[in-house]
């Protein structure tokens, strides 16, 4: 779901649900909105939507890298520099999160415990993603991007400034969303809005 479909209710930013209906058969497509951190209750309501879908007769696909395996078991016939790129990998995905707590977030893997069960996971898996990139240059963009992480977390101000950032980033985003209610084919369920993450929320001493 892009970004654009974020909207805000009071101090609230939200991840809506869209529901997509064939005009001719009546088959219906439910998108659901996924952020990869936000605060507990969001992805409890996440759970408890799909969950409905699914005992429905609802087949639930959802997206995910594949990072935690390839990190535990990682495919024998990778390069060095592979390796590197994976365990990189491994270390942003650890620097967010401790970035996220910060603002009183929690990671989506740690709520769902991986892909919940039933759930199919339809992506594609981070080492075909390293597979088709050019190593070298990828190691070293993650390894800038390590550093820059590990930077803001020893700042209270720069995490001040990341979080903010994030959060005013996903607003502004969210702010230039216009949904047409017009739209016969395409609504929104108006009760089952999922909050994100709230603005006002302070960040704990360090």
């Amino acid at each position: 779901m892009s970004i654009a479909h974020l909207r805000i209710r009071r101090r609230y930013l939200q991840a809506p649900i869209h529901l997509f209906c064939h005009p001719a058969t009546g088959r219906t497509v439910t998108v659901v909105g996924m952020v990869h951190h936000g605060r507990r209750d969001y992805y409890a309501t996440v759970l408890e939507q799909v969950n409905q879908l699914r005992q429905a007769g609802a087949v639930v696909l959802c997206e995910g890298s594949g990072l935690s395996a390839a990190l535990t078991d990682p495919p024998a016939d990778l390069t060095d520099v592979q390796r590197q790129i994976i365990t990189a990998a491994g270390e942003i995905r650890d620097l967010h999160t401790r970035l996220s707590r910060h603002g009183q977030w929690v990671p989506q893997r740690e709520m769902f415990g991986g892909i919940p069960q039933g759930w199919q996971r339809v992506d594609t898996g981070i080492v075909e993603q390293i597979r088709r990139q050019n190593g070298p240059e990828l190691l070293a963009a993650r390894q800038v991007e390590a550093a820059r992480l590990q930077r803001i977390l020893t700042s209270r101000i720069a995490r001040m400034r990341y979080r903010v950032g994030m959060e005013l980033g996903l607003r502004f985003s969210a702010a230039g969303y216009r949904y047409r209610q017009a739209n016969d084919h395409l609504h929104m369920t108006g009760g089952e809005d999922m909050v994100m993450a709230a603005v006002d929320s302070n960040e704990p001493e360090a």
